[in-house]
């Protein structure tokens, strides 16, 4: 190279070194922070970790990549090994969360696992407290330290390549280097990192320093060299574009997770990013050196050596008799080169994370109105009297459904259907659903931050209609399972009929002893579809120990056939919302194909579409109305199981609609230990009008009444 050239070149990279070196010096200033995918884990119940876990991979911009430990498991290991920067422990029976935090974090990255456990709290009216956990290699260098180390690394590998260039280019050497040259970089490489190496060991790690270093110095030279070889001066610049420019940010200190833009993409992907991640193993969690990080220090080197080795056999006089040597030497580098760095590449995005990611939408928490007084109750006449005509406050005038299911604490918690608000409530005037909780003489209406449904609308505007209701105990707190129907208006407003169905959900609630009822998560049970002939799994619910049955309801496309058919599945609370690990009974035995279950009431003057199953001194009933609402009957269905088989049913009531009025009696639903009798149950239906307007200026026409029926021997 010519003095000349020599001096262009530095007039072009000088300038390109300083805006590299601004660059730098902003990000170490810059204040902000922005979250990407930063790991985090939450032990507890499975049903509430795993809904905690949906709620925080749902929000806005995916800043968080939540995992779930089991329960029972140690939720620091994580955090001591490195796996995660925070874990959230949930013990519903305890009144607060416990946050771990890793000593060795950013302090932004602390702070920012702080919000996290506030999010999940407070809509639980739940607090927490943080613990500092150290890290397995207690005696590591600061994180600073890491940072600031890692980025020398790689700088002084650039410099000593620039260093090592300008020798050759004065002694006129442009070619790539001889194995002698070489190794004149090697050994620079090696004692540099050696120093280092003496400066950071502790506890006899010197020797995984000085090979960390040695393998990022001599990656930043070698490729730098490589570059040269091939573009001259302009690799150089490239070199520290890639050096400098994209390692800038990672040299602030900064935790990749949090840094901005597209900057937390590209630093798994730099030596500076692959560095620190090997660094930070070998500091503070002395676990398996990560492989990605392995791949791209290792495929650097290898892809620069290949690339020096191709240009040395290949850049040599050009034959112009032989076609294939009239290709520049560069491009022929470049084809042997190529798809070394393309398996290298793809090695790198092959190789394990070890992030598992789980998905749902933040829901706010929750909170009861004002109580309204309720008398003692213990006829059938005063529970009608109560329904009927106690005027209730803002927050429910009237609805339909009205499932409900006894709390461990005494209360009863009931769920219903599209309901009617006052017309001075401070809210949405009508909801697909709404919660009541009764007990201690009181009645509550359980509302949203929103003031909206219980269990919110879909955002495309559908709604949920509440099925059945089921509890399954634990030490402090019950988790209730509420199965709904996706419905979706077609016509006038909320009138009787203008509605479709497009399938079953499952929402689940969370209720600490006095404590009020809390949305954990909601799921859709498959895609839309309004074909009635595809089940509606959720029609009937009923919990049996830690099992929950769930009876699915179906009417096929046949002339003359009004009512549904009757089929079940059966789950673990926790695995509620995950119908891939239900079990569906086909006759014999519980298998996981939905299309083999097994009818136990035909279609054919069968079940209601929404109905109850309970268990009652060893049997089994089935109550609901006979052919839906073209139907009469009120009938009940017995069996020896929840399997079945069920018998014919034996008709214990009539339940018409009255045309000439307009008044409709549907959705019969049992209440099987309220006001229990062991000869019967309660049953309540459900009451509407066709003349919307007569609803809407008497809410008690659209509220359920109670009768009694003898349950059959």
């Amino acid at each position: 190279m010519s003095r000349r050239t020599s001096r262009t070149t530095w007039a072009v990279l000088g300038p390109i070194l300083l805006a590299q070196v601004g660059l730098l010096a902003w990000h170490h200033t810059r204040v902000t922070a922005e979250p990407h995918r930063v790991p985090v884990a939450v032990e507890g119940p499975a049903a509430v970790s795993q809904s905690i876990a949906h709620r925080l991979n749902a929000l806005p911009g995916e800043p968080l990549d939540a995992v779930v430990v089991a329960e029972g498991d140690d939720p620091r290991a994580g955090v001591r090994n490195g796996g995660v920067v925070a874990a959230l422990a949930v013990d519903p029976s305890t009144p607060g969360n416990v946050l771990y935090v890793s000593s060795v974090n950013d302090p932004k990255m602390t702070s920012l696992a702080k919000t996290m456990a506030t999010r999940v709290g407070t809509p639980l009216g739940r607090t927490f407290v943080t613990r500092v956990v150290p890290p397995t290699e207690r005696d590591g260098p600061a994180r600073s330290t890491v940072a600031v180390v890692s980025g020398c690394w790689v700088a002084g590998g650039f410099l000593l390549a620039v260093l090592w260039l300008v020798v050759r280019w004065r002694r006129g050497t442009t070619t790539a280097p001889a194995v002698r040259a070489h190794l004149v970089l090697v050994a620079a490489c090696s004692g540099v990192s050696l120093v280092v190496a003496v400066a950071l060991a502790a506890g006899g790690s010197w020797w995984a320093w000085w090979a960390l270093g040695f393998a990022c110095t001599y990656a930043a030279a070698v490729s730098t060299v490589a570059l040269d070889v091939l573009f001259g001066p302009v690799g150089v610049a490239l070199a520290s574009t890639l050096f400098l420019f994209l390692a800038g940010p990672l040299m602030s200190g900064r935790d990749p997770h949090l840094l901005p833009g597209f900057w937390w993409r590209v630093a798994p992907w730099t030596l500076q990013g692959a560095t620190r991640e090997i660094a930070g193993t070998i500091a503070w969690f002395g676990s398996a050196v990560p492989l990605r990080s392995m791949l791209v220090l290792g495929g650097v080197i290898v892809v620069s050596l290949a690339a020096l080795v191709a240009s040395a056999q290949l850049r040599r006089p050009v034959d112009p008799h032989r076609r294939i040597e009239a290709v520049p030497w560069r491009l022929r580098v470049v084809a042997l080169v190529l798809p070394l760095a393309v398996t290298v590449v793809a090695a790198t995005l092959l190789a394990p994370t070890g992030a598992r990611v789980v998905s749902a939408r933040p829901v706010p928490g929750a909170s009861t109105t004002q109580c309204v007084a309720t008398p003692k109750i213990s006829t059938l006449a005063e529970l009608n009297q109560f329904a009927g005509n106690v005027r209730g406050e803002p927050a429910f005038q009237g609805a339909d459904v009205g499932a409900d299911v006894l709390l461990q604490d005494g209360r009863r918690l009931w769920v219903f259907g599209d309901t009617l608000r006052a017309a001075d409530f401070s809210g949405q005037r009508f909801v697909r659903n709404s919660m009541l909780v009764l007990g201690g003489g009181c009645a509550a209406t359980v509302l949203p931050a929103d003031r909206g449904a219980i269990i919110p609308d879909r955002g495309d505007g559908i709604g949920y209609w509440p099925m059945s209701i089921a509890r399954v105990q634990r030490s402090d707190y019950d988790l209730v399972g509420v199965a709904t129907q996706r419905v979706k208006s077609t016509g006038t407003p909320d009138g009787s009929f203008a509605f479709e169905s497009l399938g079953s959900s499952v929402a689940v609630f969370i209720v600490q002893k006095g404590g009020t009822p809390q949305l954990l998560a909601q799921q859709d049970l498959g895609p839309d579809d309004k074909n009635p002939a595809h089940p509606q799994w959720g029609a009937a619910a009923a919990a049996q120990g830690d099992w929950v049955y769930l009876y699915g309801t179906a009417r096929p496309d046949e002339k003359g056939v009004f009512g549904f058919s009757l089929q079940v599945a059966r789950t673990r609370i926790e695995n509620i919302l995950t119908p891939s690990t239900w079990g569906y009974w086909d006759g014999r035995k519980w298998q996981a194909s939905p299309s083999k279950a097994k009818e136990l009431i035909a279609a054919d003057q069968g079940v209601s579409q929404t109905l109850s199953v309970f268990p009652r001194d060893g049997r089994w009933y089935a109550v609901s109305k006979r052919d839906e609402f073209l139907g009469t009957d009120l009938v009940v269905w017995s069996a020896p199981a929840p399997t079945g088989p069920f018998d014919d049913g034996t008709v214990v009531g009539h339940l018409p609609s009255d045309l000439k009025t307009g008044e409709l009696r549907y959705m019969p639903l049992a209440h099987p230990d309220l006001l229990a009798d062991p000869g019967s149950v309660l049953v309540s239906y459900s009451r509407n009008n066709t003349d919307l307007q007569k609803v809407e200026d008497d809410p008690f026409l659209y509220r359920p009444q109670f009768v009694r029926v003898a349950l059959p021997r």
